[in-house]
């Protein structure tokens, strides 16, 4: 609980996602390996304390027993913990990809509209010289007609 309060903190004083994601997976990294070598040193620690003590072979099992469910237990807490700041992580990252999309949306929706307007102008300006020369065609039919009559 105290380690997800501590990122939670970091993590709002750091609002780029690769930089979040690389501090994170460097903090998981630290923190499997001094876990691995606290466990080994706990280990290490009942094996000195049952070779000096006798008595207490008797309960080698049972300690050992209890070693292992502690260490799963810290270990599924552990996973549970990378997991909820993982799904945090990929929060932050679809919040960051949305901006970028809506901002690259938003520019080129500007664009195809400038590009649109442009592309209209030049269908009027296309169909009006259409129109000019069809209709400087007919004036020249008729002149010509007119011509003939005459």
């Amino acid at each position: 609980r105290e380690l997800n309060k501590s990122f939670q903190d970091e993590a709002e004083k750091i609002n780029d996602y690769d930089k979040l994601l690389n501090n994170f997976s460097g903090k998981i990294l630290k923190l499997s390996e001094t876990m691995r070598i606290s466990f080994n040193k706990i280990e290490q620690e009942i094996s000195t304390t049952m070779i000096q003590n006798e008595s207490l072979k008797i309960l080698n099992s049972e300690i050992r027993e209890e070693l292992v469910f502690n260490k799963n237990l810290f270990n599924k807490e552990f996973e549970e913990f990378k997991e909820n700041v993982s799904k945090k992580l990929n929060l932050i990252k679809n919040d960051a990809l949305k901006e970028n999309l809506m901002h690259f949306i938003n520019r080129n929706q500007v664009l195809l509209n400038q590009m649109l307007g442009s592309l209209e102008r030049k269908v009027e300006d296309k169909l009006e010289i259409k129109d000019f020369k069809s209709t400087s065609i007919m004036v020249q039919r008729r002149v010509k007609k007119i011509r003939e009559k005459l």
